[in-house]
């Protein structure tokens, strides 16, 4: 009985500090409208707008960072399209989306997802579409649609998230804010992680970098503009 009651008391202790933080979890960013719907399908969409660079230019650069950024993966995620005369790219990810980790236990899921990239002079646009989840080594199935849409992963008053579904929605708008971060970085973005990450510090109500609307980069390198 000693023994159990020891092991009890340990679980708890570990437990206490996911408790305390699920209370001070600020989940503004995550509510109503943090998952885009476009005819009934998720749609992630980031606009970039870059004063001064050639498609080509913008094309290039998003080319290479798709391509090391699938790469990464070490799986069947690839490049399956590109077209350089039209400014479109077109991948497919397959990757581990991490819900908690600790020495007993790993919760996971594999997320598999399309992006597409179009480019046009001083602008394109990324999309993540066609998002599913591989749960429990592929042993449940989901699709954005039946599992982190606004219709399901929110209470009625759409003002917090439903428990069993939290973690997938929130991880889910991380991994695509980490995407736009990425393709931002390679555009030569001014605009980098560490502000991100102070404006979470500081408790504030924010949006995903995906929802916040257009980002206006500066390139780092000088270019010009073709007349």
């Amino acid at each position: 009985m000693k023994n159990l009651t020891q092991l009890l008391f340990t679980l708890f202790c570990l437990c206490l500090p996911a408790m305390l933080q699920a209370q001070d979890r600020d989940d503004s960013k995550y509510l109503a409208g943090a998952i885009p719907e476009v005819d009934g399908k998720v749609v992630f969409a980031k606009e970039f707008s870059i004063p001064g660079m050639s498609q080509d230019e913008i094309y290039e650069r998003l080319l290479g960072w798709m391509d090391a950024r699938l790469k990464k993966n070490e799986n069947t995620s690839r490049i399956v399209f590109s077209d350089k005369e039209k400014g479109q790219i077109v991948g497919i990810g397959d990757e581990w989306i991490v819900f908690s980790s600790t020495a007993l236990s790993l919760d996971r899921t594999k997320i598999l997802y399309q992006l597409t990239v179009t480019c046009q002079p001083e602008k394109s646009v990324l999309e993540v579409e066609k998002i599913r989840f591989n749960y429990r080594e592929g042993k449940e199935k989901y699709t954005a649609e039946e599992w982190i849409v606004d219709k399901y992963a929110l209470n009625k008053t759409r003002t917090k998230l439903v428990r069993g579904l939290a973690k997938w929605r929130r991880k889910t708008v991380d991994f695509v804010d980490d995407l736009c971060l990425g393709a931002a970085e390679a555009l030569s973005a001014t605009t980098a992680k560490t502000p991100v990450e102070e404006k979470k510090k500081e408790k504030k109500e924010v949006k995903a970098v995906v929802n916040s609307g257009p980002t206006v980069i500066t390139p780092k390198k000088q270019v010009t503009v073709e007349p």
